[in-house]
């Protein structure tokens, strides 16, 4: 693959075949899958929230928080370190007064 930058347009030649790509489009479209991306994070992170509150689910949950899941999620959405033991904190306070 070569890639050369001329006026905000790259020529790209991939397997003898080349394609000019709009830089600003490549860009527009890495912002919307980041915006995305982080939509669903927040998603599963306050489905899990949600899911905490139901017997059948809460092990599972528990271990999303323990483990790399939430992690994972939260580096996504973008949920900086105070945040994140924040929420935590919270979560275990809440859990252990609904036992």
């Amino acid at each position: 693959m070569r890639a050369v930058l001329v006026n905000d347009y790259a020529d790209v030649q991939f397997e003898e075949q080349e394609y000019e790509v709009d830089i600003h489009l490549v860009r527009r479209l890495r912002k919307i899958s980041r915006t995305k991306a982080r939509a669903l994070a927040e998603a599963i992170i306050l489905q899990a929230i949600e899911d905490l509150w139901e017997p059948t689910t809460r092990r599972g949950c528990l271990e999303f928080f323990k483990g790399e899941g939430f992690e994972i999620c939260a580096d996504i959405a973008e949920i900086n370190s105070a945040k994140r033991i924040r929420m935590l904190q919270l979560l275990a306070g809440s859990s252990s007064r609904k036992r």
